[in-house]
């Protein structure tokens, strides 16, 4: 089964989307970035579960969260970019 990534810039924007997503009931996972996707130096992400993507997409775009990217992450950790 595939999860999701959102990334976001920093620390603290990654927190707030955390917490966006956990009081709407999703289980997430605060990490920083792979390598693949942390061109521009500190990415953080969150990590959701891929049934709660698209959910997930529409309340970090509801509370404007500064998300700098959506990946889905295959089982053996191939990165693709998502359209959500």
């Amino acid at each position: 089964m595939f999860s999701y990534l959102f990334t976001f810039r920093s620390q603290t924007a990654a927190q707030s989307g955390r917490r966006i997503l956990y009081e709407a009931g999703l289980w997430t996972q605060l990490r920083r970035a792979p390598q693949e996707v942390s061109s521009l130096g500190c990415t953080w992400g969150v990590y959701v579960e891929g049934a709660d993507g698209v959910h997930a997409a529409q309340l970090l775009r509801a509370w404007n969260s500064p998300v700098s990217g959506a990946y889905r992450v295959h089982p053996n950790g191939y990165l693709e970019q998502a359209q959500l």
